[in-house]
């Protein structure tokens, strides 16, 4: 009821030589009353006696014999005496003096109610003298009581104290409420605080079994916080699903999705194939390897573009874009690589108008030299009128 929890290994139950006697000896009606167990033993009879089948109202089991007429099945034929019991897998099997066996599914034994009951009020001893279960509560008290043993005449667990004498462990002392959790200097073991202060260490390599994650470049699993990780499945952040993106008509493969914000003091890099340098290239020779297919455009075809199609020539148009019920989706990648195509043809436009400008300026200045020339040879034709009369 604190929370707490013990995992018991179940190869430590079916080691002990009271678990077949306590299936055989006292479960027995309740797993051959298992519809499993019906169907295992129909299938395993069927050899023997044909079709085999289960009749519910006189609870036996019957076979239809050469003639065709439904007999029950005669058990004195059977041989009934178990040599040995093995679990294969997942099924308990059973073989008999004559080596035939049958295999009954532990989940069908599991299943049954009676089966926590039988080993909590009847073979909890057993279980907790098996040195398998004695090592691992040995090695979970180890760190708040020391060096912890095992009194198998008191059937209790100790420890030495501060004055060296073996003391009982009082269970009672437990605090079970977790404040802290923490690891290590050597990053070996996760420690965890309770609201007393006291400590509890367990080893993080047994905290890394059935990880997700293995060591780059190995199938190994990860077993330190610090190691270079990977995994070959998606990555959902904030969300239990990947939202299906949609571009251009076409679902893409995402690998990793955060429903939020996401912040970073790094850089985030990409790959492309492109890159807009080809509108420098295409301008000045003509072409570009970049890309073959760019053409600079005049600002007259610009303008023409913008006021048929309300976009710029290049840009994804918005009718183009995904949008859900938190907006339009768009390739970073894609648009960042447009908006740099857009800042060189501005470059380029800014730089024509400028030539243009100074060309302009040029002229005016020359005929602004022109106009003060002109002035002056009318200022010295006028005088000259003047001078005459």
């Amino acid at each position: 009821t604190a929370g707490d929890t013990v995992a018991v290994a179940l190869k430590a139950i079916f080691d002990h030589a009271d678990f077949v006697t306590a299936i055989t000896e006292t479960h027995l009606d309740e797993i051959f009353n298992h519809q499993n167990v019906i169907n295992k033993i129909i299938n395993n009879l069927s050899g023997t006696y044909g079709n085999v089948v289960y009749n519910s109202t006189t609870n036996k089991f019957q076979y239809y014999n050469e003639t065709g007429v439904l007999t029950d099945v005669d058990w004195s034929s059977l041989n009934t005496t178990n040599q040995s019991f093995a679990v294969v897998g997942s099924n308990l099997v059973i073989t008999d003096t004559a080596g035939d066996t049958v295999a009954v599914a532990l989940k069908a034994i599991f299943d049954h109610a009676d089966f926590v009951t039988a080993i909590t009020e009847t073979h909890l001893d057993e279980i907790f003298n098996h040195q398998n279960v004695i090592n691992k509560i040995i090695n979970t008290l180890s760190g708040t009581y020391g060096n912890v043993v095992y009194n198998s005449t008191t059937n209790k667990f100790q420890y030495y104290n501060d004055a060296g004498v073996l003391t009982d462990v009082n269970w009672s002392d437990f605090n079970t409420t977790n404040q802290s959790f923490t690891v290590d200097a050597n990053n070996e073991f996760l420690i965890l605080s309770d609201s007393d202060g006291n400590n509890v260490s367990v080893a993080l390599a047994r905290l890394q079994t059935s990880k997700p994650w293995n060591k780059q470049n190995t199938t190994t699993q990860s077993s330190s916080h610090l190691d270079d990780i990977y995994q070959q499945g998606s990555v959902a952040v904030g969300a239990s699903v990947i939202p299906t993106l949609t571009l251009g008509g076409v679902d893409q493969e995402v690998k990793f999705h955060v429903a939020g914000n996401i912040s970073t003091t790094g850089k985030i890099y990409t790959t492309n194939s492109v890159y807009a340098d080809y509108v420098f290239e295409n301008y000045f020779t003509g072409y570009s390897d970049l890309n073959d297919k760019y053409e600079f455009k005049s600002l007259d075809y610009v303008k023409s573009f913008i006021e048929a199609n309300h976009h710029l020539p290049g840009v994804t148009k918005v009718s183009d874009l995904n949008k859900t019920d938190s907006g339009y989706s768009f390739d970073m990648t894609a648009l960042s690589i447009q908006q740099l195509e857009k800042i060189e043809e501005l470059f380029i436009h800014s730089i024509e108008q400028q030539d243009l400008i100074d060309r302009q300026e040029a002229e005016i200045n020359h005929l602004k030299s022109e106009s003060e020339l002109t002035k002056e040879r009318l200022t010295r034709l006028e005088n000259l009128l003047l001078n005459l009369k």
